[in-house]
């Protein structure tokens, strides 16, 4: 009886915590992941990832590595990769990090794999004093039996999907739909030395603004709240760029325009996305005395 609690019952609660542990791990990871790809989709892509794209899908590795364990090494040998898995998830690739940073689940799942430690330890203790247990299902006479040890699989596999599964739920971060009710921001005023307001645009998403015509000197500023990226091109009559393009900018409380020394019969188009909202005025008047270039600095 002694027995059965020191290896059976022991062995079995560190497998449970040690597949705990990699089910913990592996749903953050999967909810990192699923979390930056949503944001990537719906906004822009946030290129200031560190070193994740290495430590996530080691992390990953390493929970397969202990979930794999789990559900066939004996407890000695299961003991030795816990104890390693630690070392490497927490120590080396960062979960110390995230348990710092806040309440993350891969560092849970890293120390989970410490805590393992604890009923294996105490499992591969009895098995040394004790000597090895009899082979599950073996009876003498008879071929071993495979269906035990194949239900313990599947049970602790479904366990290992169902921990997992509420990790990525949890570590999730919810779709803001705040930005969907952000209203346009106030209008901007045109510079004094661009006394003349030809045109105004407000609103959210792509837009190419009806022609406008411009004399001598003129420009646009415009200001955008909400999330996501707003670009703006100026349009000749022919659909061209005659200004070249620059890059987007990001949303959110942001301001910028343009100013040309040239007119004509020209548009705007604007890219935005559409949690990004804009307002944007298009000036003429007669420019700074020293105007003479296409965008003065």
């Amino acid at each position: 009886m002694a027995r059965f609690w020191a290896v059976t019952v022991m062995s079995a609660f560190g497998r449970l915590v040690a597949i705990a542990g990699a089910a913990l791990t592996t749903g953050a990871v999967v909810a990192h992941v699923a979390g930056w790809a949503i944001s990537a989709i719906r906004y822009a892509p946030d290129w200031n990832v560190g070193v994740l794209p290495l430590v996530l899908p080691l992390q990953l590795a390493v929970a397969g590595w202990v979930a794999w364990g789990a559900l066939g090494s004996d407890p000695r040998r299961l003991l030795r990769n816990v104890l390693v898995a630690f070392a490497l998830a927490f120590l080396l690739l960062y979960g110390w990090y995230f348990l710092l940073s806040g309440d993350d689940l891969m560092s849970v799942g890293n120390l989970l794999y410490l805590a393992a430690a604890v009923p294996l330890a105490i499992a591969a203790i009895a098995v040394s004093v004790t000597g090895d247990p009899p082979k599950l299902g073996v009876v003498r006479g008879e071929a071993p039996a495979r269906i035990p040890r194949a239900g313990a699989r599947a049970l602790g596999l479904v366990f290992f999907a169902a921990v997992a599964a509420v990790a990525v739920q949890a570590t999730l971060p919810p779709v803001s739909q705040e930005a969907r009710a952000v209203a346009p921001p106030e209008r901007p005023s045109c510079p004094g030395y661009l006394d003349q307001e030809l045109a105004t645009f407000e609103g959210g998403g792509d837009l190419t603004t009806p022609a406008f015509e411009a004399t001598g000197y003129w420009g646009y500023e415009y200001a955008s709240a909400g999330y996501g990226t707003i670009k703006l091109t100026v349009l000749n009559g022919e659909g061209d760029a005659p200004y070249g393009t620059d890059g987007p900018s990001s949303a959110g409380e942001s301001a910028g325009g343009g100013e040309y020394a040239r007119g004509g019969t020209l548009r705007l188009r604007i890219e935005a996305d559409d949690d990004a909202k804009y307002a944007v005025v298009v000036c003429d008047g007669a420019g700074p005395s020293n105007g003479d270039s296409d965008k003065p600095g």
